[in-house]
């Protein structure tokens, strides 16, 4: 095996915290062979503050001295959990220490790269399946170390081929095979009820997870944010790219390729980018990927835009001008022979003809490859078109909070009708209890341990800049200052993308109607919470509400930490009433079967967003559902919105924009 391959060399050890869906804290040791990558982790305590360092030194010899044996060094923190008895016993096998320096977390390498790996499929598989307490969370743990030992691509081959020799079977996975052989096992996964059938489905959690982290683009803008330079060495003629922050929002990233053409003492490099020579710290810069390269190469090869005119004049006699592409020399600052001066980029905007003259493309202009032409589309401004200037007030459009008293006269009228609707709403479906300001000494008293929590109007124009105004008003509680809900459940479960694509998918094949559905005012009903939540009016006070009065909750409300999962408890509870079966594994995805028939609907949620489809029986069922709660809007057409998507559904099949 390669020297740089070798198990149990050199070990990395960190530690790591994680929490379940009710908030509690749970510490991770993670250990990382450094040759191989494979991967190893436990849970050594609960709660805030590093872990003893006795419960770190047993974790260390029960996940790894005892099977793997002493590696020659460990990589470590210089916390207090990798001092006393751990050191001591690291000591006692005469294992190399190697320190990091103080806040330099990234010196541990691949082992901090890796435990950030862990650690986001463990947080993703969490909220996936709501986990909590401390078997599932190891459960989780375990699981989730066994899948990345089993998916990680390390030159080839998996960590677990690196060190095992081949990587373990799987005895849940469905495309394996085997699997005639085991269907024991998959009834018991199936039924759910077992701790290793809980298990299992962590497993499979994990193992979407990890999928997903894989090609997480939140990830990725990360590594890009958090990269650490190569520090060189560079010399004159490198292409490189440098990082630093420019635009209205000050967004960090890497800009480039330029060449460099000089440097400054040890730490200071010059480059020329777009024409303009800078000087950039060694530390922000890194060598440019052969991808950069290459598009950097075809726009230095291009004529020179004096050739080009040139070109076209003498063509000027010929009409197709299908292939020609716009001048963007002064864009990467090179141009044709010595003397051939060339005005800068915004000289060149301003130069710039809407429409291209007529003639025949140059010969230079029939040579560019496709990678140039997405780079200039990338920077040029192109013939002007007419348009109805609607695209233009797009950005404007976005939903922004309306301040009262700084609106007109004609605003805060409209604000009026609407948050007077809102507070119809709450009266309507009996949201909260109205204390008088009389019973309010006397309430509190009762209740000693209760606290005020304060609430606001949270105002916004839905319209955009060109419809006519449509005003919405929220009363909102202040869900930061709110106690009593501590230990509450505050995820709102949904349907996965994956049950949307498969009742597309049914749907389209048993040419069922699609129909949607949307809940208003969904919050409000939810199921009556049990706690005692006392809220003070938003300031002008409610109309009918006498000042100095409260409002005793009675549904949890917007704002409110358990909001969400309040109206799903209630929507589950109607669907399984009214005869529908809840999907094992999905959230908020729910069949109507029939014995004899078989399939007869699915309906998936999204907070209160519903999507269905189905036969007469399954109508039947929705028509019900439909009267328990009270809809704002109701989808019966061939083409309508859903979550954001255009969902159109026509005889050839279904099609989603």
């Amino acid at each position: 095996m390669p020297e740089e391959y070798k198990f149990n060399k050199a070990i990395s050890l960190d530690v790591f915290i994680i929490k379940d869906t009710i908030g509690r804290r749970y510490k991770v040791m993670s250990i990382v062979d450094l040759g191989t990558l494979f991967h190893v982790a436990a849970i050594v305590g609960e709660g805030s503050g590093p872990p003893s360092s006795g419960d770190m030194a047993h974790a260390l010899s029960t996940c790894w001295l005892n099977w793997a044996g002493i590696p020659e060094s460990i990589v470590l923190d210089r916390g207090l959990e990798n001092r006393g008895k751990l050191q001591q016993l690291v000591t006692a096998h005469g294992i190399l220490l190697r320190y990091i320096g103080v806040e330099s977390a990234y010196q541990l390498g691949r082992g901090e790269r890796q435990g950030g790996i862990l650690k986001e499929v463990i947080k993703s598989t969490v909220h996936a399946r709501q986990l909590r307490g401390r078997q599932n969370m190891e459960f989780v743990v375990t699981e989730s170390v066994s899948i990345k030992n089993h998916r990680i691509n390390h030159n080839g081959f998996s960590p677990a081929q690196w060190v095992l020799g081949r990587n373990p079977p799987e005895i849940d996975a469905l495309t394996n095979l085997d699997t005639q052989a085991r269907l024991g096992t998959h009834q018991e996964i199936l039924d759910g009820e077992s701790s290793f059938a809980q298990q299992m489905l962590v497993r499979g959690a994990a193992r979407e997870s990890f999928a997903q982290v894989d090609s997480s683009q939140r990830i990725r803008s990360s590594l890009l944010r958090k990269s650490v330079p190569s520090r060189g060495p560079f010399v004159m003629g490198d292409l490189v790219c440098y990082y630093k922050n420019q635009g209205a929002h000050r967004q960090w990233k890497w800009y480039g390729p330029a060449r460099v053409i000089g440097q400054e003492g040890k730490g200071t490099l010059w480059i020329v980018h777009g024409g303009v020579p800078l000087t950039v710290s060694v530390e922000q810069c890194r060598h440019a990927t052969g991808n950069e390269m290459l598009a950097k190469r075809v726009l230095e090869l291009r004529p020179s835009r004096k050739r080009r005119r040139e070109d076209v004049e003498d063509n000027a006699d010929v009409n197709d001008h299908d292939n020609e592409v716009p001048f963007v020399d002064d864009l990467v600052g090179v141009g044709g022979p010595p003397g051939n001066e060339q005005p800068g980029f915004f000289d060149m905007r301003r130069q710039l003809v809407r429409s291209p003259p007529k003639g025949k493309t140059c010969l230079g202009c029939q040579n560019y490859n496709m990678l140039s032409i997405a780079l200039w589309m990338h920077w040029m401004e192109f013939p002007a078109e007419d348009r109805d200037h609607q695209e233009g007030y797009l950005l404007k459009g976005q939903s922004k909070e309306l301040h009262y008293h700084k609106e007109t006269d004609a605003v805060k009228q409209g604000i009026d009708n609407a948050r007077l609707k809102e507070w119809g709403n709450w009266q309507g479906f009996e949201a909260v209890d109205i204390i008088l300001p009389e019973d309010v000494p006397a309430y509190l008293k009762e209740h000693k341990d209760a606290e005020i929590t304060p609430t606001r109007w949270v105002d916004n124009n839905k319209a955009q800049p060109w419809e006519d105004p449509r005003y919405k008003s929220r009363i909102v509680v202040r869900g930061d200052l709110e106690t009593g809900a501590e230990g509450a459940r505050t995820d709102s479960p949904t349907a996965s993308s994956m049950m949307f694509n498969l009742l597309l998918s049914i749907t389209a094949n048993k040419r069922w109607r699609l129909r949607g559905g949307d809940i208003t005012a969904s919050f409000l009903q939810g199921d009556v919470i049990t706690r005692t939540l006392i809220l003070r009016p938003p300031p002008g006070g409610l109309p009918g509400v006498p000042e100095g009065a409260l409002l005793r909750a009675r549904k949890p409300v917007y704002g409110t930490k358990d909001a969400p999962r309040g109206f799903w408890k209630r929507l589950h509870r109607v669907a399984l009433s009214k005869g529908l079966r809840a999907i094992p594994g999905e959230h908020a995805a729910y069949v109507l079967q029939d014995k004899h028939h078989g399939l007869q609907g699915i309906v998936i949620a999204h907070v209160d967003d519903l999507l269905w489809s189905g036969s007469e029986a399954m109508d039947k069922v929705m028509d019900e559902i439909i009267k328990e709660f009270k809809f704002g809007a109701l989808e019966f057409g061939d083409k309508f919105d859903y979550c954001g998507r255009t969902v159109e559904q026509g005889k050839d099949g279904i099609t989603i924009t």
